[in-house]
């Protein structure tokens, strides 16, 4: 960690290499002021926090490790005349790095002292955190910045700011394409990629984690985001369905309206041409006026006129002619008045005109009017019977299309109904008639073929159509774009990527393109052979140009769900809000669209939701769609990648409670999600299970589970081996196994993996259980000798750090306990003094500490130094007067007053204590030392007398 080196911070210096070497802070007899409160500024890259005070006031700074990760960060700042903060925690104290900030303050020799503890978010922890501490010249304040471990995808090295201000000379950043592409810096259309997925290696490092302890023998940096290969059968994809786009029957039609290719007889436009009227002079007046309202878009008048032509004249020669025009007025003015009633009863008129006049000119023309609106309309159960009775009408020429368009309508109609086998068969026979409408019926049949999944014969006709009718392929985009997707469902890949890719480059401008665009990217990343961090930028750019060519169509959003798949949910990615917020707006309408299905794009964004917290560890997030898996997915062929993800989420959620110390919950995960772990269950699964057992007391389970676990212990890894033998060896010792037994399981763990730490500790514990059992003096010795070195073994060589806080204490007082024991008093003193400076701020372990106090008070009397152990005695007393050693301490401080000549004071002492000690043995004890002074105090006194009398 970068220190300050100028003068004015030499203070820092000295704290920071008293917390370096013993984890204390330096303690001095200045008192100093805070005029202002501590600062708290949280910044992107970093985390910053401010104290103005005085350059007397001194400070240190402390990492605080549990399971070898620094989990939060400590200020201690001491001996202030003046505590700026009054609250327990800072208010509005977080970020991404910070979950609160917890105020202490105690009453120091000269002052209060006031410790800041930063206690960092689950993600900090996981990630890592590095920081800065340093005092700045004028004014004068004290500062502490930190941030996320660069190697795990945050800023890399501290933040300039930092620097700048502790005079650290700022190296000038390599702009060198290379380094910029592993350093992840490229800058994509959306946002920056990931630093971690940019790294180019392709060897995988392994994540060693301990069930048991949470201790890693790696950072698991081999993440390859988009490098990671899709697989068929192992992944969501949302398949395309036919894309169909029907024959344009109004641009061959182009009828407005029923009548638009009608010349209505006997009007007065008509005049001239026609025969004479088969009809009175009135009839025929009023049959011209209402013809020439319509023309005129008087269309309520029109109708008035024609309901008084009805009335009036019901038995006409031209009353199917005004019927006829009505029909058409109340079309007109359902268009006018933008409602369908009008049109229904249009309908009703037309129907009767087919089914009564049938062949005639103006059955013809409503035929082809009602044809096309429907078919345009995405109508075709609508549309299918006016196009079959179109097929068989009466009155076209042999050369008229007329016909064929009906009869495509009804090949397209029933397939857009479902009834593929009629549809099949009207398709060809289309072709078969070897008009001009055959190219279109050969193009559309692989359609049929293809709504059936009949893979290969769609395959075949497209490609038929294509060859035959090369000149035609230009109108047919969709043969293309359907090819292709046939050739993807068939897993011929290159096929589908090379026919994809000619869709694109062919037509740009379609709206299918998207989809064209996603599977090429899709195919991109199915083509990778095996995991590769290198690629993640290059198949993640492609899923990007889906985003930025098509920004609103449903590609962009099936994009942004594959991209989610490469990402983690951590804050240390720089898309992590932007994912956050995708899957919490999940707005599924922006992928509506007629060639997808609607439940498989549900499916693929919960799958890619679930493997996002999952791929961040976020293991109970990641159950978010347990139960849809449990209700819609598990019995489809798709269910595979969603049993996977529950499974290693399953697996994960309970190894982490365990570590967390959390056993009854990680018992109630197992209950509940049992059923999706995979059998045969995973071998560090069912340890984490038999270890929660062990912290909940069941211990008839832990024995079943250790017995199975004995018979897949070969096939274990070496961190599950380890931890195996440490959970055994703790159960031996709980059910009174021989210390042999309890030392030779520990002796199996690895003396350098990760356990390391745990097995010395145990070990050392073991050992101690052994002093005395066989009664032997030496064997006692021996025992304790052993023990006594495992334990510096741990101190030596700063493993103890690697364990939890309160063990490191544990582990202090069980060695210095020992060596006195072995009745080395002056390394007592010693290793007493250090591991007090190490953990004297700790107050939760205050008997731990009184244990130390008191070792160290015993060996300074049982080594003679009096003085030394008369104040260290006094504190003891002082510190817990109720203490049950009190009459002892109290005897004891007599003795060695009485070797420093301070009779006067060991007789009092001896005195209150032959008076007041609650134990028979010290009271009789102190009454003996008693009456030893003053027999003393009677023989020198009687000496004097002589001494005097002989003068």
């Amino acid at each position: 960690m970068p220190r300050a080196t100028d003068g004015a911070q030499s203070l820092t210096v000295l704290a920071a290499f008293l917390a370096s070497a013993s984890g204390a802070w330096a303690a001095g007899p200045s008192v100093g002021e805070a005029p202002a409160g501590v600062k708290f500024r949280p910044y992107q890259t970093h985390s910053h926090v401010e104290l103005p005070s005085d350059p007397q006031v001194e400070y240190s700074v402390e990492k605080i490790e549990k399971d070898g990760k620094i989990v939060a960060l400590k200020l201690i700042v001491k001996n202030l005349a003046e505590v700026p903060v009054e609250a327990p925690r800072l208010p509005g104290a977080a970020d991404a790095r910070t979950e609160s900030v917890r105020v202490t303050k105690t009453r120091g020799t000269d002052g209060e002292d006031v410790v800041y503890e930063f206690v960092l978010t689950k993600d900090a922890v996981r990630s890592g955190v590095e920081y800065f501490d340093y005092r700045t010249k004028s004014p004068s304040s004290i500062q502490l910045d930190y941030w996320l471990h660069a190697a795990a995808g945050g800023a890399e090295g501290a933040p300039a700011a930092a620097k700048a201000d502790a005079g650290i000379a700022l190296a000038k950043p390599d702009k060198s394409p290379a380094k910029l592409s592993k350093r992840g810096k490229s800058a994509p259309k959306i946002t920056a990629s990931h630093p971690s997925h940019a790294k180019s290696t392709t060897t995988t490092a392994t994540a060693e984690k301990s069930a048991l302890t949470g201790v890693r023998s790696d950072a698991d940096d081999s993440f390859p985001g988009c490098g990671t290969p899709l697989r068929k059968g192992q992944d969501v994809f949302a398949r395309f369905k036919v894309w169909h786009r029907p024959y344009d029957y109004r641009g061959f039609f182009k009828l407005e309206m029923p009548d638009a290719g009608y010349a209505y007889p006997y009007t007065a436009a008509q005049a001239e041409k026609s025969e004479k009227a088969p009809a009175r002079p009135k009839e025929l007046a009023h049959y011209r006026l209402a013809h020439k309202l319509y023309r005129e878009q008087q269309y309520a008048l029109a109708l008035r006129t024609i309901d008084f032509f009805g009335k009036n004249y019901p038995k006409s020669k031209l009353a199917r002619e005004v019927e006829f025009l009505k029909a058409n007025t109340l079309i007109q003015l359902s268009k006018f008045l933008k409602t369908d009633r009008f049109r229904d009863q249009a309908g009703e008129t037309f129907r009767r005109f087919l089914i009564e006049d049938s062949g005639s000119a103006k059955s013809r023309s409503v035929l082809a009017y009602y044809l096309q609106l429907y078919m345009d309309g995405g109508l075709p159960v609508r549309a299918l019977e006016y196009a079959m009775m179109g097929a068989e009408a009466k009155g076209y020429s042999k050369e008229e299309l007329t016909p064929w368009i009906f009869r495509l309508a009804q090949a397209e109609t029933l397939y857009g109904v479902g009834e593929h086998d009629r549809a099949e068969r009207a398709y060809q026979a289309v072709v078969d008639a070897d008009n001009a409408l055959t190219p279109d019926a050969a193009f559309r049949i692989g359609e049929v073929y293809q709504a059936r999944k009949l893979w290969e014969r769609a395959a075949i006709t497209y490609e038929r159509a294509m060859k035959r009718y090369p000149k035609e392929t230009s109108r047919f985009p969709t043969a293309l774009f359907n090819l292709a997707e046939c050739y993807f469902r068939l897993d011929r890949d290159a096929d589908a990527k090379k026919t994809f890719a000619e869709f694109v480059g062919r037509f740009p401008l379609e709206q299918a393109t998207w989809g064209a665009r996603l599977r090429l990217a899709e195919l991109e990343q199915l083509g990778l052979a095996a995991p590769a961090s290198a690629q993640h930028q290059r198949v993640e750019r492609l899923y990007e140009d889906v985003v930025n060519s098509r920004p609103y169509s449903p590609g962009a959003f099936l994009a942004q769900i594959r991209m989610a798949q490469c990402h983690r949910a951590t804050q240390n990615d720089t898309k992590y809000d932007f994912f956050m917020n995708f899957f919490k707006a999940r707005d599924l309408k922006k992928a509506e669209s007629e060639i997808l299905e609607p439940f498989e794009v549900e499916m693929a964004m919960d799958l890619a939701e679930s493997r996002f917290f999952l791929q961040g560890e976020r293991f109970e997030q990641a159950f978010k769609h347990v139960n849809a898996f449990r209700e819609k997915y598990s019995k489809l062929p798709v269910a595979e990648p969603f049993k996977k993800v529950f499974a290693r989420a399953a697996v994960g959620l309970v190894e982490e409670l365990v570590r967390e110390g959390k056993g009854a919950e990680a018992l109630k995960v197992s209950s509940f999600y049992g059923d999706i772990v995979p059998k045969p269950e995973p071998f560090g699964y069912m340890l984490a299970l038999a270890m929660a057992a062990f912290n909940e007391g069941n211990l008839e389970a832990v024995s079943a589970r250790i017995t199975v676990l004995k018979g897949l212990l070969a096939n274990a890894s070496a961190g599950e081996k380890d931890e195996f033998h440490l959970l055994n060896a703790r159960f031996l010792r709980l059910t009174s196994g021989s210390a042999e037994a309890v030392i030779g399981e520990l002796g199996l763990i690895r003396g350098d993996g990760p356990l390391s730490a745990l097995k010395l500790d145990e070990l050392a514990q073991a050992t101690a259980a052994k002093n005395g059992k066989n009664g032997a003096k030496e064997d006692s010795n021996a025992s304790v000798r052993e023990a006594e070195a495992f334990d510096f073994q741990l101190i030596r060589g700063d493993l103890y750090k690697k364990l939890p806080l309160e063990r490191q204490v544990a582990v202090h007082v069980r060695h210095i306990d020992s060596v006195s024991r072995l009745g080395r008093h002056s390394d007592v003193v010693k290793y007493a003094d250090q591991a007090l400076l190490k953990f004297g701020a700790y107050t939760q372990f205050a008997k731990e500490l009184f244990r130390l106090r008191e070792l160290r008070a015993q060996a300074l009397y049982d080594s003679g130094e009096d003085k030394a152990a008369i104040e260290a005695l006094a504190e003891l007393i002082e510190a817990d007067p109720a203490n049950l050693r009190r009459s002892q301490f109290e005897f004891e401080r007599g003795r060695s007053l009485v070797r420093i000549g301070k009779g006067s004071e060991a007789l009092e002492t001896f005195r209150k204590l032959s008076q007041s000690a609650s134990d028979d043995v010290w009271r009789k004890s102190a009454k003996a030392e008693l009456d030893q002074l003053q027999w003393e105090g009677k023989i020198s006194n009687q000496t004097t007398d002589d001494r005097r009398s002989n003068q």
